[in-house]
């Protein structure tokens, strides 16, 4: 069995990406460029059919200009230094309100950024509250049964009463909060700017540490207490257009006449490649492809491919080219394997490590020479060890692992006379039996026989299955529905 294998096919592959070139990311860069400000534009209703239509830079309203020209939709929301791209960081925090930045590359973006705001505000601040939910709040529990203004009132209250023994904070959430850090006594730790929800937010980090008020939020009404906030730092409010650079038609044009010459001229190549690397492409090769899969290494889902190489015409040496998504794939035959003994070429390497590693115990063996294991030791060069209380069951030689080979002839060799020279798994092994103590007599083996019953029987199905494939006459046909 160690040299039969599956039917399998191997491939060498190109990949042409379909990328946006440098000529479609410029094109985007350029109706940033034109939204930023005021121009002219035709209106036949307007005085001599032309009105000013103002920029991203002095519009009104720039979340609404941002949403009306973006790819992504946008809510103008304030960033700290370490939250924006590094690399544009430093220049963003220079600017002031109104300024506009930009066009400028992130990912396969591109941005242009407004600031509608500047302040200096805490970047983190640690608070605690205390939840008066009421009936059809965010995420009430079903069990509460006051409404709005029952539950306004009673925040009121405790308002009061927590102002008048601000140390017994954590004692009324635990007893009065219906939020779930109640068991914490409302503690919500530290949190950034912009992580709670907007009125929330706004409390806290326009507060001041000991402030206590009630803030309204969805999940209903809030008893805050501000425990303490870090060093306000400059927070920049951003708006901005985001642009995804897409592959333009002319791309996509040329990236598929690059990829269908290249398949052409690898139609006629001896050396698929060589003449890959010679056209500034990289081959990669994909090993062992069964009938059945569809998700290739470095490709990805392809079932048509697999289909392609298992066609009854297919032979060593084809190429085609496959279209995706996001590229072209040219495939190149390199291997096709049937059912049944492996190829001399693909048996060669476990068969060479096998022939290298026989010769080189022969070699080992006539090194032992002499009538005593230390005469044997020393015109072998090697050393004399001792390994005591081994085991059949557990054939463990310290220092050199498992050699069951070495271990059963210790077992059956005469105590004192050392043995011939063993190929063991590790090495080649003179070995010299010292003692061996027998097992002691057992009465009643019923014990051992129903523990081997039972390790028989919980694999039993898999070998049964296994015996009726090994057995069955069963032609394989499912490549002719899997499609």
């Amino acid at each position: 069995d160690q040299y039969q294998t599956e039917e399998n096919r191997s491939i060498e592959y190109v990949f042409i990406p379909l990328e946006p070139s440098t000529k479609d990311k410029q094109k985007i860069v350029d109706e940033l460029k034109d939204l930023i400000n005021d121009k002219e534009v035709f209106d036949k209703n307007a005085p001599d059919n032309k009105r000013l239509e103002k920029g991203f830079k002095n519009t009104d309203d720039a979340e609404a200009f941002a949403n009306k020209y973006s790819d992504v939709k946008q809510q103008a929301r304030y960033f700290f230094k370490n939250q924006l791209p590094k690399e544009y960081a430093d220049t963003i925090m220079t600017l002031n309100k109104g300024d506009v930045f930009g066009p400028y590359e992130l990912g396969n973006s591109v941005y242009l950024s407004k600031v509608t705001d500047t302040k200096m505000v805490p970047d983190s601040a640690k608070a605690s509250h205390i939840l008066i939910a009421y009936k059809g709040a965010l995420r009430a529990n079903p069990a509460i049964s006051r409404d709005k203004e029952a539950a306004k009132k009673k925040a009121d209250s405790i308002l009061r009463v927590v102002k008048r023994n601000p140390s017994k904070f954590a004692d009324y959430a635990k007893e009065l909060s219906d939020g779930p850090t109640k068991t914490k006594g409302g503690d919500l730790g530290w949190f950034t700017y912009g992580q709670m929800v907007p009125e929330f937010n706004d409390f806290v980090f326009n507060g001041k540490k000991g402030q206590i008020g009630v803030v309204e939020t969805p999940f209903g009404f809030h008893i805050v207490k501000i425990e303490d906030l870090t060093k306000p730092e400059k927070a920049v409010k951003l708006v901005s257009i985001v642009r995804n650079v897409e592959p333009s038609s002319e791309t996509e044009n040329e990236t598929f006449a690059k990829a269908s010459q290249f398949a052409t001229e690898a139609m006629d190549a001896k050396d698929f490649r060589a003449i890959a690397k010679e056209k500034g492409f990289e081959a990669k090769p994909v090993m062992k492809i069964g009938r059945y899969e569809d998700n290739l290494p470095g490709i990805g889902q392809n079932r048509e491919l697999v289909r392609w190489l298992y066609k009854d015409d297919r032979n060593i040496g084809d190429v085609t080219k496959f279209d995706t998504e996001n590229g072209h794939i040219i495939v190149y035959v390199t291997d096709m394997q049937d059912k049944g003994l492996m190829s001399p070429e693909e048996a060669s390497p476990l068969v060479k490590s096998i022939i290298l590693r026989e010769k080189k115990a022969e070699l080992i063996k006539e090194k032992f020479k002499g009538n005593t294991l230390e005469e044997m030791a020393k015109n072998a060069n090697a050393k004399i060890g001792v390994a005591k209380g081994v085991t059949l069951k557990n054939p463990i030689i310290p220092g050199f692992g498992r050699e069951p080979k070495v271990v059963a002839k210790a077992f059956v060799l005469e105590p004192g006379k050392p043995s011939d020279p063993i190929e063991g798994n590790r090495g080649v092994f003179v070995i010299q039996t010292i003692k061996v103590e027998k097992a002691p007599d057992i009465k009643n083996y019923i014990p051992y026989v129903e523990k081997l019953k039972k390790e028989r029987l919980a694999g039993i199905n898999q070998k049964v299955t296994k015996a009726l494939k090994e057995k069955a006459d069963i032609e394989d046909n499912r490549a002719v529905i899997y499609q």
